[in-house]
């Protein structure tokens, strides 16, 4: 029985160390499992980031690819672009020229017929053959009247009304109807236009002797019509030159009187031009171009100098070796560089010849007159542009002011926003010519050098002296800008432009003023040394004369209190004393403007200036002006500086300066305002 239990036993243990074998080897198979699970998750996860960066470089390659494409897409546009504009200049050019040839009233060979006679004769044979229909004719002119044109391509249809009808008995109307307002010519309809009197003067003789003096006189503003019964003086002259391009007009000496006058021809060498009209030269410039003024735009000239780099390989691009210029991925790695086809070269080429022997034969006028012409322009040119330089250094300062005024105020006035938009609208029409007649003239417009703004450094004083030393300063003087020293300085005078008689001053006393006046505001500084000694010298012989002035003056006043006297219940409003009262009274306080201020002054020396007393109580308002009211202080002083320039008894400034003088003896802070004022 034991031996038994021992054998249970023996069979149990074995079968327990039998299981214990079979569970550690299931242990370490899963743990072989596990790791080659982690292993494969691995390689899968790496796999997945090296297709994930072969997608990103291949998404990089093909967008760089693309960006190349793009690049080399722009720049063979460029290149078309340059191409096709030297095309189209010198095909315009050709034309013209074949035209003029056509149109030529001389003939080539002396002894022939002239190819414009040669023209019409043939017209004058065809006429039969072509139909008078009233219906057809009318209704032609009827279409020319309400402004509807035939386009270029369309006149040369040989369907086209004028190559089909006789007008023969309505040219005179034709003529007319080009030049009414109504027919409403816009610059887009000018090719049009000029194609039609191209053909109308091809066939017809009275065609040009009825429309184009009209033009002229409409360039002159000499036809005696109002702008609205008339074509815009632009129209008339932008026609009247593609006329002259066109071979229709031969005399060019109407127009280039016109461009003298618009141009401002000055009298003597060496003096700038005064332009009198810039939009005349500008539209004369760019419709005459080349072919009147002899100088190549140049816009033309810079495409052609590209051109000419890209073909030589100077340029942006490489030259390809075959028409292929397609980017492959081992393209991408090395800088992009843009490639210029075959194609291209060749097309480039053509274009550059093309307008190397086009160009110098393609004159409208002589030389001579060319010349001439080049020299009006080119000289209203550097007028527009010094004031193109100088406006916009006087925009910068208005709106530096404005600025000022804004942050002190809060708000511009009316007179000021309409003057700072005014300057603003000058500069932009200064911006358009001088960029216009630099492209046509070729030449270099000036820069425009911005002020740098600079801080202030105050240290407590309020008033800076000017001395007459100072750099940039002996033209403004001690005044900031033009502005202001014209306002101060540039003041009417009354004293040429009004009657003697009617200031009340003898024809001795007007010579005495104005040698005084050249003395004190004249140019020469030396004068002001002996300005003392002359007006103690001009006041001794008038002291008789003002004498008699007082009696006959207080003689006057005696007759004017004793009719006041009489009436003080009610004021005649119709007497000098009450017109004065309310001048001075009532509108001199509210002159807030330069017009106002000088239109006062106009009224009292034509209706007050003769009188002595009149003026000393004009004087005494200048001297007691209200001590809140220090904004009349300029327009006021611009009054009394008109005043001395005509009379020479005032005695403002004197008591001014007996006003200061008192008022600087006392050191205590009282009085601010009146000795603000002062």
């Amino acid at each position: 029985g034991r031996g038994g239990g021992r054998g249970d036993a023996d069979q149990s243990s074995s079968g327990r160390s039998g299981g214990g074998g079979r569970g550690n080897r299931r242990n370490r198979s899963g743990r072989g499992a596990s790791a080659a699970d982690k292993k494969a998750a691995a390689e899968q996860k790496q796999k997945e980031e090296e297709a994930r960066a072969a997608a990103e470089a291949e998404q990089k390659r093909l967008a760089e690819i693309q960006r190349r494409q793009n690049l080399q897409a722009e720049y063979e546009s460029s290149i078309l672009s340059a191409i096709t504009s030297l095309e189209s200049f010198t095909s315009a050019a050709k034309l013209h020229a074949d035209l003029r040839r056509q149109l030529d009233p001389q003939p080539l060979v002396a002894g022939e017929i002239s190819p414009l006679d040669q023209a019409r004769q043939s017209f004058e044979k065809s006429k039969k053959s072509l139909k008078s229909d009233l219906k057809k004719c009318t209704a032609f002119v009827k279409k020319i009247k309400s402004g509807s044109y035939h386009t270029p391509a369309e006149l040369n249809s040989p369907n086209n009304p004028i190559r089909t009808l006789n007008l023969t008995r309505y040219v005179e109307e034709v003529a007319a109807a080009l030049t009414e307002p109504q027919t409403k010519v816009k610059q887009s309809d000018i090719p049009g236009v000029v194609m039609l009197c191209v053909e109308m003067h091809r066939r017809y003789e009275t065609f040009a002797k009825a429309l184009i003096p009209t033009l002229l006189a409409g360039i002159s503003g000499s036809s005696g019509k109002a702008d609205e019964e008339s074509l815009p003086r632009r129209i008339c002259l932008r026609l009247v030159t593609e006329f002259v391009l066109h071979g229709i007009i031969t005399d060019m000496k109407p127009l280039v009187k016109v461009i003298k006058d618009a141009a401002g021809v000055p009298s003597e060498e060496g003096k700038d031009y005064v332009v009198t009209d810039a939009n005349f030269i500008v539209t004369f410039s760019k419709a005459g171009g080349h072919e009147i003024l002899g100088s190549v735009p140049r816009t033309i000239r810079l495409d052609c100098e590209r051109l000419q780099k890209e073909i030589s390989g100077e340029g942006e691009g490489n030259l390809a070796n075959d028409e292929s210029s397609q980017i492959t991925a081992e393209a991408t790695e090395a800088p992009f560089i843009p490639t210029l086809s075959t194609a291209l070269v060749e097309k480039a080429k053509s274009a550059i010849d093309i307008l190397t022997a086009t160009a110098p034969n393609t004159r409208a006028v002589p030389p001579k007159m060319t010349a001439s012409l080049h020299t009006h322009c080119t000289g209203a040119y550097r007028t527009l542009a010094k004031s193109y330089v100088s406006t916009h250094r006087r925009l910068q300062k208005l709106e530096k002011r404005c600025e000022q005024d804004r942050l002190l105020q809060g708000n511009l006035s009316e007179a000021r926003e309409k003057g700072l938009s005014d300057a603003k609208s000058l500069m932009e029409s200064l911006t358009k010519s001088v960029e216009s007649l630099s492209d046509v003239l070729d030449e270099d417009i000036p820069p425009l050098v911005e002020e740098e703004v600079v801080e202030e450094e105050t240290d407590g004083k309020g008033i800076q002296l000017w001395t007459k030393g100072e750099a940039g300063s002996e033209r403004l003087g001690p005044f900031d800008d033009e502005e202001t020293r014209s306002f101060y300085c540039d003041v009417p005078d009354f004293l040429s432009t009004k009657p003697h008689a009617l200031l009340g001053i003898s024809e001795a006393d007007v010579e005495k003023q104005r040698e005084k006046n050249k003395r004190q505001y004249g140019e020469d500084e030396e004068a002001e040394i002996v300005e003392m000694s002359g007006e103690v010298e001009d006041t001794l012989p008038m002291v008789e004369e003002e004498a008699e002035e007082d009696e006959h003056e207080e003689g006057e006043e005696d007759v004017m209190e004793e009719s006041k006297g009489e009436n003080a219940n009610e004021e005649n409003k119709d007497t000098p004393h009450y017109k004065l009262m309310v001048l001075l009274e009532q509108e001199l306080p509210e002159a807030s403007r330069r017009e106002k201020i000088d239109e006062i002054a106009d009224r009292f020396c034509a209706n007050h200036g003769s009188n002595k007393k009149s003026r000393k109580r004009l004087y005494e308002t200048f001297f007691l002006v209200p001590r809140a009211r220090l904004d009349l202080l300029p327009y006021y002083s611009r009054f009394a500086a008109i005043m001395d320039r005509i009379y020479s008894d005032s005695t403002l400034v004197t008591e001014l300066e007996q006003q200061m003088h008192g008022q600087a003896r006392f050191k205590k802070n009282q009085n601010i305002e009146s000795r603000l004022r002062t």
